[in-house]
């Protein structure tokens, strides 16, 4: 791992690190699999039997039920589903699978979005192979990041969300100290954020009554599922009704003010879900975001398809409102504009030879990767959010050479690596975090890569630019 002081060790990252294995090798349960006529009776002998948390019921066409201990304590011995009833009575379905080849970590990224501490994981060919859980993906020492994710669900109110949102730092710290990838880590840190705002809205939209379905969205970093200990709050809100209903808005206003609580600020340049350029009713952005590719010289504009170009949903069923951002690559004018805009950020190559001059990691490094990869995403029509994985479509669609793809993933992780290690390394020593990295801090191996990373980003941007 590079470090802000020690030397450069890939294989200290991997090895038996669960967090970089295989879902597959991660399986240490037996799997109990049933039917859905099955009696609750009978499957909670042959779990107790095979010394299992969790069945598994087939439902037909691939899809399987989901059965817990806990749901067992909870619908049949506290609630009202009788011992001799079916067992899909008291199963979740559809549930959430990962294939066998899906990283440790990313699995643990879902887990900890969708609240759940049990997967199963699939062969190529769609069979059941067994089920991970928060168990075999972080060590007892480490299991904080599931016990913070129950304490969200369960907030009773704000003081309590907040409470709960404070455990994220040394939770982030904890799993640094894992060795759990920055790249990784910096998921982990976007699906917290998701998580609490869910929350928020839901402890906050009973105090709205008459409010229409809305959709919250979340962008930048946390869109893209790359935010770090200084990432601000991007977001976005659609709704279901009229255009000039404030009530949506106000809500958005209210659950920005928790999560400044809970240690996430808004952005401060107006990419929020209060703000009324990036609030509207479903009808309206879909009317708008056709009106603004004819504005290829409008600068605010362009900024604002980059912002929500890295949206995901985080609560709704309106994620629909941005579908047509997919169709930006038929307008060439806009393209080109974008194009310009995404190469305005270029890395200061002779920055770290003055080894006493302070470098913004994030202003540097970072956005002339992230830009680039956004616009190649959007003049391509790839879906994708991430960095890493918009590159890789890139090259496969033919908009920029592998071997460049390449490059920039490796000078991506080298930068997310130096970023993360030293935000942490300041809240370890009881400093706020920041972005701005003194590279006399680095060992000479470390700075020469990073020179070299900023020079191979540059050539990269010189040949997109021609």
């Amino acid at each position: 791992m590079h470090d802000a002081t020690g030397s450069l060790s890939r294989e200290a990252t991997d090895g038996a690190d669960p967090s970089r294995r295989p879902a597959a090798a991660l399986i240490s349960e037996n799997v109990v699999l049933c039917e859905p006529a099955a009696t609750v009776r009978d499957v909670a002998r042959q779990m107790a039997q095979q010394g299992a948390s969790c069945a598994l019921v087939q439902l037909g066409a691939g899809e399987l039920g989901f059965v817990t201990d806990q749901d067992m304590r909870v619908r049949v011995v506290g609630g009202d589903i009788p011992i001799d009833a079916a067992i899909e009575r008291a199963m979740t379905a559809p549930a959430f699978t990962v294939p066998a080849a899906q990283l440790g970590t990313e699995v643990m990224v879902e887990m900890i979005n969708r609240g759940i501490r049990h997967v199963p994981v699939l062969s190529p060919r769609g069979e059941v192979l067994g089920v991970v859980s928060d168990v075999d993906l972080l060590a007892a020492e480490t299991r904080t990041p599931f016990v913070m994710r129950r304490r969200i669900a369960r907030a009773a109110g704000v003081d309590a969300l907040v409470e709960a949102a404070r455990e994220l730092r040394p939770t982030v710290v904890a799993l640094h100290d894992a060795r759990v990838a920055p790249t990784q880590l910096a998921a982990i840190i976007a699906a917290f954020a998701d998580a609490i705002t869910r929350r928020a809205i839901e402890l906050l939209t009973p105090e709205q009554p008459g409010l229409p379905p809305i959709t919250w969205l979340a962008t930048g970093s946390m869109g893209r599922g790359e935010a770090f200990a200084t990432s601000d709050i991007d977001s976005a809100l659609a709704w279901d009704g009229a255009d000039d209903d404030e009530r949506p808005r106000a809500l958005a206003a209210q659950v920005l003010a928790v999560l400044a609580r809970c240690g996430f600020a808004a952005d401060e340049n107006a990419a929020s879900a209060a703000h009324p350029l990036f609030a509207r009713s479903i009808g309206d952005w879909r009317s708008a975001i056709p009106r603004w590719f004819d504005r290829p010289e409008d600068t605010r504009v362009l900024i604002a398809v980059a912002v929500l170009a890295d949206a995901h949903v985080v609560c709704g069923d309106g994620g629909g409102a941005l579908a047509e951002l997919g169709v930006a690559n038929r307008h060439p004018q806009f393209l080109s504009q974008l194009r310009r805009l995404a190469l305005a950020h270029r890395p200061p190559t002779a920055l770290v030879r003055e080894p006493r001059t302070p470098l913004d990691i994030k202003q540097s490094g970072f956005e002339p990767i992230v830009h680039l990869a956004r616009y190649l995403a959007l003049a391509t029509g790839v879906r994708a959010s991430g960095t890493i994985e918009r590159l890789g479509a890139a090259a496969e669609a033919g908009a920029i050479e592998p071997a460049d793809a390449t490059t920039l993933v490796e000078a991506f992780e080298l930068l997310a690596e130096l970023r993360m290690g030293h935000q942490l390394g300041q809240l370890r020593c009881g400093q706020e975090p920041s972005d701005l990295l003194d590279p006399a801090e680095l060992n000479p191996l470390t700075r020469r890569y990073l020179r070299e990373a900023f020079r191979a980003i540059a050539r990269v941007q010189r040949r997109v630019a021609s």
